[in-house]
């Protein structure tokens, strides 16, 4: 079967329901990443653009001849974006090489290396903790719940001065909910240190790494009480809001999807009683970014870390393995002729890391080589 039949054919079983469940889970990955409703098909687009996605593909020809089912799902998908997209996972799936990249496959577990450093140092393996298991001390408890939320419960009389700090590892991810009911979820590698009970009349924490927080409204006090998010150049302070801060490898990004937040680049002790001078106000669906702020276009996509997922789309390529080192404890090196690779859609961070490059690899005819505990990254 040629090419061209081999791709209508597939999407002919996946819009049929007849598709495998590797078919089947490709093309979902990609079709939730679409941007529905865009532009019409614009054939002779799709064609160059198909030889960029994979220079084995010297000329694909589309007949004019495709059915009536699979025309109703390149409606469905929508646009040259969606078509490129498909099409690219399509070619992946008829052309996997036999090739096996065994001596990449290290995926990790969630819950694998997360501890919480209580005020007297001792340590608290929380992949050691089973549902509802309660860690109890003279002020506090933790909780852990069955989505894996580990929850604070203050005393009447717990001080504010007590702190503790948690830290994720690499294929780690941690939701936490604090004492007064602010929601915090820790990417990999990242660690936030905390109060277990928050002063009367102000909140801070401080973060290393990457958090999404959900800010609860004090009901307790008469006057607006900022909540404080302190990282190692940064101030944020904040009212009632969800919004998500990125510290790694020392750059500082902050991306706003509801309420308000006011950010300045001012470090501050945790403790301290911090006030923002002239700081750069950010609205609902804006990010601060290398001293700029800029428009979300896909606010979801901000939270695909959270969950579950490695956002590839409209992303630099050394910024994506970034986020690969992050999540499963390698290093990289990209040969030097290499520039940005094409890049669409969603992953599934469930994958193992052979199955994440070779799809990458697939797609941008490149070649990952473990060697000497890093993994080089080479044209084919």
């Amino acid at each position: 079967m040629d090419n061209n039949k081999r791709i209508l054919d597939i999407l002919e079983r996946y819009n049929a329901g007849d598709c495998s469940d590797e078919e089947g889970l490709l093309v979902d990955i990609w079709y939730k990443s679409l941007d529905q409703g865009a532009h019409e098909l614009d054939e002779e687009l799709l064609l160059n653009r198909l030889q960029v996605l994979d220079r084995r593909f010297k000329k694909i020809t589309l007949t004019h001849k495709k059915s009536h089912t699979v025309l109703q799902l390149y409606r469905i998908l929508g646009g040259v974006a969606g078509m490129i997209a498909v099409v690219g996972v399509l070619i992946y799936l008829a052309w996997t090489p036999k090739q096996q990249l065994a001596d990449l496959d290290l995926q990790k577990q969630p819950g694998d290396g997360t501890q919480i450093v209580l005020e007297d140092s001792s340590i608290i393996n929380v992949d050691k903790l089973s549902t509802l298991d309660t860690i109890n001390t003279r002020y506090y408890r933790i909780v852990k719940h069955s989505s894996g939320e580990l929850e604070y419960l203050a005393s009447d009389d717990a001080p504010s001065l007590i702190y503790n700090t948690v830290k994720t590892g690499a294929g780690d991810i941690v939701n936490l909910r604090l004492s007064d009911g602010t929601k915090v979820w820790l990417n990999a590698n990242s660690s936030i240190t905390y109060p277990i009970v928050f002063e009367k009349n102000y909140r801070d924490l401080t973060l290393d790494g990457e958090g999404y927080f959900e800010v609860s409204h004090r009901s307790d006090t008469d006057h607006p009480q900022p909540f404080h998010v302190k990282t190692k150049n940064h101030t944020i302070a904040v009212m009632g809001t969800r919004f998500v801060v990125d510290t790694y490898l020392g750059r500082f990004q902050a991306s706003l999807l509801e309420g308000k937040i006011a950010l300045k680049e001012q470090a501050a002790l945790l403790g301290e009683k911090t006030i923002l001078s002239n700081p750069i106000l950010l609205e609902p669906n804006q990010r601060f970014v290398d001293g700029q702020i800029a428009a979300i276009t896909d606010p979801m996509a901000e939270l695909d870390w959270k969950n579950g997922f490695f956002n590839l789309t409209d992303r630099p390529f050394q910024e994506v393995l970034d986020e690969l080192t992050n999540w499963y404890g390698v290093t990289f090196v990209l040969a030097e002729d290499i520039t940005t690779p094409v890049l669409y859609g969603q992953l599934s961070r469930k994958k193992k890391l052979s199955e994440v490059l070779q799809f990458i690899g697939e797609v941008n005819d490149l070649s990952f080589l473990a060697e000497r505990g890093k993994i080089y990254v080479r044209r084919k």
